[in-house]
């Protein structure tokens, strides 16, 4: 066994229900700060962060040794209020080879709530070059990832994995569709402009949606996506008001009020 370790420390839809995957999960714009505090206040070698609706997971480079775990427990104790013990109980903690097919599995949507689905690969790429440009990626973390991404395009490449697959909007989009037969008639309202609600919002205007309406809790991101797409932003505060009209709510966000 080599001098370093790679340890994962998350949760996903699968172990952890989704209040507590949303008290956990980490915006984007955090996770540059994240990540040099785990490679100098906690001093791991190098680390990288996985944060996506449905998971939250931190990958280290590291010795081995038995206090990586706490470690990495006291950082999210510090990060997140009112994280308990009993919350801990949904986190999984892996190492080594489990680590490695772990992250194989997840690159190639594998452990996604959808087999197959195409985006987890592209997020995994994100979180990637995050932690590059923050600089706490190294030979360790470079050859794990490089791994995985090759990995996965074999996946899709070599078997009938993605065949079948879609995201959870294209999903939801689809299931819309359904239930309305007529998408041109309706009025939507979907609420976020993340990864997920842009995904919605294109689809929905590919399918000839009547009208989109976009609420996020930044206004200047419900505005930019309904600028693109033809659609209109609505204040948060004011959904209340804008619901009588509205045939079909999508969410797509974080929140969990």
């Amino acid at each position: 066994m080599s001098e370093f370790d790679i340890f994962i420390f998350g949760l996903n839809h699968k172990v952890a229900p989704v209040e507590l995957r949303e008290k956990v999960a980490f915006n984007e714009s955090e996770i540059p700060d994240i990540l040099i505090q785990l490679v100098t206040k906690l001093e791991f070698s190098e680390a990288c962060i996985l944060s996506t609706c449905n998971r939250s997971e931190i990958y280290v480079a590291a010795p081995s040794t038995e206090d990586v775990p706490f470690r990495l427990k006291s950082l999210l104790i510090g990060l997140r209020d009112g994280i308990s013990d009993a919350d801990f109980e949904h986190f999984y903690f892996l190492r080594g080879e489990d680590a490695v097919q772990h992250l194989f599995a997840v690159t190639s949507g594998l452990n996604s709530m959808i087999l197959g689905e195409p985006q987890i690969t592209g997020q995994v790429k994100d979180a990637f070059r995050i932690a590059s440009e923050t600089g706490t990626i190294s030979t360790q973390l470079q050859r794990f990832f490089d791994s995985a991404l090759q990995t996965a395009k074999r996946v899709r490449t070599e078997t009938e994995i993605a065949s079948g697959a879609v995201s959870v909007a294209y999903a939801a989009v689809e299931l819309s569709q359904k239930i309305f037969r007529d998408l041109g008639k309706q009025q939507v309202l979907l609420i976020g402009s993340g990864e997920t609600g842009q995904l919605a919002a294109r689809h929905l205007k590919k399918k000839g949606v009547g009208k989109i309406f976009i609420a996020n809790r930044t206004f200047e991101k419900a505005h930019n996506l309904a600028k693109e797409l033809d659609g209109q932003a609505f204040p948060f505060p004011l959904m209340k008001e804008l619901l009588p009209q509205i045939d079909l709510v999508i969410g797509a966000t974080y929140a969990p009020e």
